[in-house]
């Protein structure tokens, strides 16, 4: 039997809370499911609980942009203390929106979907399963079977950073990819990436805990077919 009967959520100004009443109906204070400090909102929750009572909350975030919100996610224990931090659930940055999420949770698996327009072609369908020992974003991820119609790179996110940010770019056929750190002078820092990839879009978690505070650059090289740089913020 769960611990806990039920669950809800609610939004209060721009923030999303929770309560819980267990199987006594003591309801217990209420608590705040978002860990950013801003003033963005945190729209649209829906959660799930497993048949141990821990569950998992997802939403609608703007803490990297209202006009492209991402879906975050918060795993806590039955009892309600977190389970780690707040973590993005989708990947495809901040150029494409992602909105209305839903999810549902066993024992053994989390399964959150979504309302996304990265095709850029009109709102899509997207789903991810994962496990519940998954804490979002943690290496380069192939974003799926839709290949893009152009080279891309897209900005960091967030930035400025503290220590660790995301690199997002697209590759609409194969190539050689080479992705590259530098310094405010133009030197080179370190090489991210430098590997064969196929079509698709691709994620990378940069963390920059040796660097010092400042402006960097990162490049990236896709053969001779694309190349383009941009900056980003390291502020510690």
């Amino acid at each position: 039997m769960k611990q806990n009967i039920l669950l809800f959520n609610f939004l209060v100004c721009c923030f999303s809370f929770s309560q819980i009443v267990n199987a006594q109906g003591i309801i217990k204070d209420d608590f705040l499911v978002n860990d950013d400090a801003g003033s963005e909102h945190q729209l649209v929750p829906s959660i799930s609980m497993d048949a141990v009572g821990d569950f998992v909350i997802v939403w609608q975030d703007e803490r990297y942009g209202q006009t492209s919100p991402d879906i975050m996610g918060q795993r806590f224990f039955s009892n309600g203390s977190p389970n780690g931090g707040n973590y993005l659930i989708v990947t495809d940055g901040p150029d494409h929106g992602e909105s209305s999420p839903v999810v549902c949770a066993d024992n053994s698996s989390i399964i959150f979907s979504w309302q996304d327009d990265r095709r850029s072609e009109g709102w899509d369908i997207y789903a991810k399963i994962v496990s519940w020992n998954w804490n979002g974003v943690t290496a380069v991820i192939d974003e799926g079977n839709i290949n893009p119609k152009d080279f891309s790179l897209s900005q960091n996110y967030p930035n400025p950073f503290n220590p660790s940010t995301i690199i997002e770019y697209s590759l609409p056929e194969y190539g050689i990819i080479t992705l590259t750190f530098y310094d405010m002078l133009g030197r080179e820092i370190a090489t991210l990436v430098n590997e064969e990839k196929a079509a698709g879009n691709y994620s990378f978690k940069f963390d920059a805990d040796d660097s010092a505070s400042g402006v960097y650059y990162y490049r990236i090289a896709i053969g001779n077919e694309f190349s383009e740089t941009k900056k980003m913020v390291l502020l510690k």
